[in-house]
């Protein structure tokens, strides 16, 4: 195991985010509770005063005093990827960064970041931090933590958080997840910029089928990654075929009904019934 650095302060230098949106933190998220699961309750704290950057961080609240493991997602880490997981694009040494807050100024908190590279843990990549005074850590602020490493390329990446606290009632906050790659000269982080947001594209067929004058029929749609929680931040675009307005048929703004789920709405005014031929509809959902 090693002790993940105190960064007293950003190189003052950008250097791209090379997480995805995930990692922001900014929606709600599932986290599985592999071990401890007493312990804490983890959830994402979204619009509360507790981020560092964005509109969400995650809260960890401790209800206990023994540890808890967890990650992201709704199964162990072991048992296959979490949305946390990231591909290695480019060999070379990368800094990995992320900062911490906590509520209670009194409490003893351990915090332990475990990095898989291609499903194994090595003790190398057990990051830990102690949220205590004695340990450098400053309350009433955000504390970045950094450590770096040699990547190759092709390595998929992913995390576990250990987390364990001397006292209940106090709530750790967890942000400014970045990773970067150290091509600037420095080997700390950099100044922190948010994960780019995703963008889906996802094609889907559409039987052809009648319809009446003055009627309508709802197209349901099949996204991977629509978000029923995230449909207030998330644009919907919509390519349809050309026969549609050739018709005349008037196609309504898409909507995400649930997660992975898009429906659209389209009505013939035109004065006649109208024979639509087997199209595809193409959906693009661009997160804000």
């Amino acid at each position: 195991m090693i002790v993940g650095a105190i960064c007293e302060q950003e190189y003052g230098i950008g250097s791209n985010n090379l997480f995805r949106e995930a990692h922001n933190f900014n929606y709600l998220q599932d986290w599985f509770k592999s071990s401890g699961g007493g312990n804490a309750n983890i959830s994402n704290d979204l619009f509360g005063r507790h981020s560092y950057s964005g509109i969400g961080a995650v809260k960890i609240d401790f209800t206990g005093t023994s540890q808890v493991t967890f990650n992201m997602g709704t199964v162990v880490i072991t048992a296959g990827a979490t949305q946390l997981a990231r591909t290695i694009q480019k060999d070379g040494i990368y800094v990995l960064s992320y900062a911490f807050d906590k509520s209670d100024p009194t409490a003893d908190i351990t915090i332990i970041i475990d990095m898989f590279v291609n499903g194994s843990l090595a003790e190398s990549r057990k990051i830990e931090q102690n949220l205590y005074n004695t340990s450098g850590f400053i309350d009433g602020k955000w504390n970045i933590y950094f450590q770096n490493f040699a990547l190759l390329y092709g390595n998929v990446v992913d995390f576990q958080i250990r987390a364990q606290s001397d006292t209940t009632g106090v709530q750790v906050y967890f942000d400014r997840f970045k990773l970067e790659i150290a091509d600037k000269g420095v080997n700390q982080p950099t100044l922190y910029s948010e994960a780019p947001l995703d963008i889906i594209v996802e094609e889907n067929e559409v039987p052809g089928f009648t319809l009446a004058d003055g009627d309508q029929v709802t197209i349901t749609g099949s996204i991977t990654g629509a978000r029923v929680n995230d449909s207030n931040r998330s644009y919907v675009l919509i390519k349809y075929p050309a026969q549609y307005i050739n018709l005349g048929l008037k196609v309504h703004t898409p909507v995400i009904t649930d997660d992975n789920v898009v429906k659209t709405i389209i009505s013939n005014n035109t004065g006649a019934d109208v024979e639509i031929d087997d199209g595809v509809i193409n959906y693009r959902i661009v997160r804000q």
